[in-house]
């Protein structure tokens, strides 16, 4: 679509801008500010998650992990779910029925694969269109995949090792398990 487009556009002259979406991280290292971090995070959750830069992806240092993901959780926890033309809305609806099914089979398969949810995963009472801020927890490097424009992320731990050898420079190892 977005070839088309471009080609389309240039054919015409007419200037265009085309997002092609992501799974851009969130990359928490020890030294972070965890209620900045956590307040970033959570910030993904904006328009229901329908964000083409919308991070849905949460690397955090091992260390601070628990500390973080609760923090997540408050963050989260704390934006109104709701009607959008109300200006303290911070979470509104999926954009159709066929989005919010769509969703809701991503999440469906994730939990069925053992994915587990560290908050959400269903539909908000705010009515049908309305799905909770969710934040599953991944184990190594295989996450849910799924760029799904929703208030959805998935977080990994990954613990980081500096290895320093006789005559060559510092080595950086990141390993994304959850040992």
């Amino acid at each position: 679509t977005g070839r088309w487009i471009g080609s389309t556009a240039g054919q015409n002259l007419v200037p265009v801008s085309v997002e092609l979406g992501g799974k851009s991280p969130f990359i928490v290292c020890a030294d972070a500010d965890l209620d900045a971090a956590a307040q970033t995070i959570a910030g993904q959750f904006l328009n229901a998650g329908q964000v083409c830069l919308a991070g849905t992806r949460i690397l955090v240092e091992r260390s601070i992990a628990d500390a973080l993901l609760a923090k997540v959780r408050e963050a989260s926890a704390k934006m109104t779910v709701g009607d959008p033309r109300e200006p303290t809305t911070r979470v509104g609806p999926l954009i159709t029925r066929e989005h919010f099914a769509r969703v809701s089979g991503f999440v469906s398969r994730a939990l069925a694969a053992g994915v587990k949810p560290i908050f959400g995963g269903k539909r908000h009472a705010a009515g049908e269109l309305y799905f909770e801020p969710t934040l599953f927890e991944i184990r190594g490097l295989q996450g849910t995949g799924y760029d799904d424009y929703a208030p959805r992320a998935d977080g990994q731990r990954f613990l980081v090792k500096i290895r320093v050898e006789q005559d060559r420079k510092p080595q950086l190892n990141v390993i994304t398990n959850w040992t």
